[in-house]
Order: structure tokens, then sequence, then C-alpha cells
């Protein structure tokens, strides 16, 4: 998972987890202190693989959230990657703030097998 960011008043992350079948997918994680800070639609994801945008094709209804000593809401998000291409890049903006993740270097595991 990248390094954590302030966006918008929050702590966040991004991880790409699979390329697979013509799509990329990944999750935005933000650390958050209550289940109410803030709604899905206030996140806006976008994927690049080199100068390439990738079309946003599945995003997420609601906020997953995770506690154990901390919360911490999950958004997972999916791209279309016909090529399956490295996504390089991914910037999220919230609440009028917006990061930028190097993700070049992340190897996103295996392909998902259904």
């Amino acid at each position: 998972m990248a390094q954590f960011k302030a966006v918008g008043g929050f702590w966040v992350a991004v991880n790409v987890d699979a390329i697979s079948d013509g799509q990329a997918f990944l999750h935005v994680a933000v650390s958050v202190t209550g289940f109410d800070q803030f709604a899905v639609e206030e996140l806006q994801v976008t994927a690049r693989a080199g100068d390439q945008e990738l079309a946003l094709t599945g995003a997420p209804n609601g906020l997953i959230h995770l506690q154990t000593r901390a919360i911490t809401a999950v958004a997972p998000f999916t791209f279309a990657d016909p090529d399956r291409l490295a996504v390089t890049s991914v910037s999220v903006t919230l609440r009028g703030g917006t990061e930028t993740w190097d993700t070049s270097t992340e190897d996103p595991g295996p392909p998902l097998v259904a």
C-alpha cells in the first residue's frame, strides 16, 4: 500500500490491487474518527497508465468501514485497462484537496481468478 498523504483534512492511501481481464482494480483507504465523516460521493479518483487516463468503470455505492484501534473507510474502484497497462499514478480528490501517488513501482499481484 502506498504511503498515507493528507487530502482534504483526512489521511488517505491508495493501493493497486490487481490488473485482470482488461480492468484495473484499486482501493482508497481513508483514516476517519467516525462512520459518517464523509460520503463516498465526495471521493474523486483517477488512474493513469503513463500518459493515458483510464476510464472509471466501477465506483462504490458506499464506504466499507474497518475498525480496529482506528477506523478506516475503504472504497474500491475499477478502471478499464484493455491493454493491461501498469497503473503508474492514482489521484484522489476529497473535500477540495488533491494528491497523486506514484504507483509505478507497485506490484498489483497475480490476476484475479473467477
